[in-house]
């Protein structure tokens, strides 16, 4: 089928601040449907037809924000960043300057540290039956590093089979 579906901006729940998280819904009616919501451009959702026709959820996933946000959920379908993965010590050296970052496993600097691209709220970008694009405005020093950084993730669905997901930043400073 080429009916799409599209419902933008649908609340999903509230953080402590009182910030509102929204979640989009891009899909078909009877195909692919996937559901991304703003706090860490995390997609929570993803339902696919079985070789029945029958759809169900292929993903792992919460009912509820407060998991995505207060450090209990294991990063499922977030945005990790500005680094996914471990920065040793939570140090690391560019242009011959050290940098020391927030820890938040152990000594250890994990997936963006306390307040990584996961625990933020981004930004709708553009949005239309085949398509969203989040952005994030990550300021110079946050979590410790440099530089200023404009992060964008597009999810897409060319067709009634394929979710495409394209990730791109700016920076004006050198910064991992």
């Amino acid at each position: 089928t080429n009916r799409r579906m599209v419902h933008v901006g649908r609340s999903f729940g509230s953080l402590a601040s009182g910030e509102v998280v929204h979640r989009h819904i891009l899909g078909f009616p009877e195909g692919l449907q996937v559901q991304i919501m703003t706090l860490g451009a995390t997609i929570t959702s993803v339902r696919v037809p079985d070789v029945h026709g029958q759809v169900g959820e292929v993903t792992l996933g919460f009912d509820e924000v407060r998991p995505y946000h207060d450090g209990t959920s294991p990063y499922f379908g977030c945005v990790a960043g500005r680094v996914a993965n471990r920065i040793c010590r939570g140090s690391f050296v560019i242009g011959g300057t050290q940098y020391s970052l927030a820890t938040n496993n152990g000594p250890n600097h994990l997936h963006g540290g306390v307040v990584g691209f996961d625990k933020r709220i981004w930004s709708v970008a553009s949005y239309s039956e085949t398509s969203l694009t989040l952005t994030l405005d990550s300021a110079d020093g946050e979590e410790g590093y440099p530089g200023n950084v404009i992060a964008t993730v597009k999810y897409s669905l060319p067709t009634a089979t394929t979710l495409r997901i394209e990730y791109s930043a700016t920076t004006d400073a050198p910064t991992p």
